[in-house]
């Protein structure tokens, strides 16, 4: 897991965009890709962060780059595929570049290409966007820790995110079980994102805990709430297109609604003002807005 840091001046309220599952492959057909550059530019006029959630270019699945890893092709037919590689990660860069300096980080997903030198196609884009790098070394997928410290008029306190690319079906149910699962396991984390599975689900939990005060024979008991985002991060590829069968058709998958969520987070506390309990409470809000 990678860990990111990101300091804001202020404790105004701020938006986070994801973006990842564009699975660019070159024909404008096969994306949104007005969708795609409306959401950047909604994105930017509220001066958001953008958060990159793998699977930007469709060069090669796991199966797909094990496989001509292992075929044993001349070297000269791995720099062509080096170059298209290359020129995916440039186009989708291009498409990209009026979010460039304005990223949280971006992870890795299962679509990409690693060249001869050893660096992968989610590596140049970074560099193309002037992105945080969130994968490990040698590429492997995997999940970001990111940390925004917020200076608060009494204190520093922070927002906590976790981010995955995804992993396994991509049915609409189990996502959100998934990151209940997930949310489960962690705790002080504001707002969990995970891609893969081209679903805007989204939804806010509650995380309780209890306190209870003794004064003589008398107990005050409270239960009080933190609510958690659970964010799926859509996605920009086509599933049926007229003329040709795709994957998802061959599958007999259902069309998802696609796009990707916006989210606002605004620092605040939450002050109770009773005899037993005038503590303040750090209550981010969390609120997701779908595309």
């Amino acid at each position: 897991m990678q860990p990111a840091w990101h300091t804001f001046p202020t404790d105004d309220p701020f938006y986070i965009a994801p973006i990842g599952d564009v699975q660019w492959n070159g024909h404008e057909e096969d994306v949104i890709l007005d969708d795609l550059k409306r959401h950047v530019d909604e994105a930017l006029e509220k001066q958001a962060w953008f958060l990159g959630m793998g699977d930007y270019i469709d060069m090669a699945s796991p199966t797909g780059r094990q496989k001509i890893a292992g075929s044993g092709v001349y070297e000269n037919l791995m720099r062509s595929i080096d170059d298209q590689a290359l020129e995916l990660t440039h186009q989708i860069g291009d498409i990209l570049k009026p979010t460039r300096g304005r990223w949280l980080g971006m992870l890795t997903g299962h679509h990409y290409w690693k060249d001869q030198n050893g660096v992968t196609s989610d590596q140049r884009l970074c560099e193309i966007l002037a992105a945080p790098y969130l994968g490990d070394d040698i590429g492997e997928m995997g999940g970001a820790a990111i940390q925004i410290p917020v200076p608060t008029p009494q204190d520093n306190r922070a927002i906590k995110l976790w981010a995955h690319h995804g992993f396994g079906t991509g049915e609409e149910s189990a996502m959100l079980l998934k990151l209940k699962r997930i949310a489960a396991d962690w705790e002080q984390v504001d707002c969990f994102f995970m891609g893969h599975m081209t679903k805007m689900v989204s939804t806010i939990i509650p995380k309780l805990h209890f306190t209870l005060h003794k004064r003589g024979d008398a107990i005050s008991f409270k239960i009080l709430e933190r609510r958690v985002g659970l964010v799926g991060t859509g996605g920009w590829s086509k599933a049926y297109i007229p003329g040709r069968t795709t994957y998802v058709e061959r599958k007999g998958m259902r069309p998802v609604a696609l796009g990707a969520p916006i989210v606002k987070i605004t620092p605040q506390f939450s002050r109770t003002h009773t005899k037993d309990d005038t503590a303040r409470r750090w209550l981010p809000r969390i609120e997701v807005t779908l595309a």
